[in-house]
């Protein structure tokens, strides 16, 4: 199985990138004693998880063994509407309801080019700027106010900004 999880920890908008942002997903999988190597859900142009994640053919599956999918089609395939459990376990295997920094849909691509609107490619935590968010108690693939596990687009108040602390998916490889 590829093990997956939420982080414990909530960040700002400034991850140091796609690479700052995988070094915190291997960093707390070290210090829970996973082994593997991680990769942040997240996408800054040209990058994105369909582009730099291993395809796996195992299942993915929580800290606690639970199942979310069975493998990268059925993670990002349109077959099903939703995640088989939403991705709410951390690396030491604690619940967490929080939102999670992705800029990324649920087949992997990335949602937005502009850097204006991915706290410039995540290495920014100005207040004024919002970045796209999933929700780890979400299951749903497609955006939805109440249940989009990637992109969960928000209401009257928005994406939140980049000084928001919000959690990262993190995939093994």
């Amino acid at each position: 199985m590829a093990c997956s999880y939420v982080t414990s920890k909530g960040y700002t908008g400034n991850l140091g990138g796609l690479a700052g942002a995988d070094q915190k997903c291997n960093a707390l999988a070290t210090t829970a004693g996973l082994s593997g190597t991680y990769m942040a859900w997240l996408s800054v142009a040209p990058e994105d998880p369909s582009t730099r994640f291993t395809r796996s053919t195992v299942p993915y599956a929580l800290t606690d063994g639970t199942v979310i999918a069975g493998d990268w089609d059925d993670l990002v395939g349109p077959e099903g509407d939703r995640l088989e459990a939403p991705i709410s376990i951390d690396e030491a295997g604690y619940q967490r309801d929080t939102f999670v920094w992705t800029n990324t849909e649920y087949d992997g691509e990335r949602i937005l080019d502009a850097s204006s609107l991915t706290c410039s490619g995540f290495t920014e935590s100005t207040s004024q700027i919002p970045a796209v968010v999933g929700w780890s108690l979400g299951t749903v693939k497609g955006n939805s106010v109440e249940g989009a596990w990637t992109f969960r687009e928000l209401t009257s108040t928005g994406p939140p900004d980049c000084n928001y602390l919000a959690a990262l998916y993190c995939f093994e490889q």
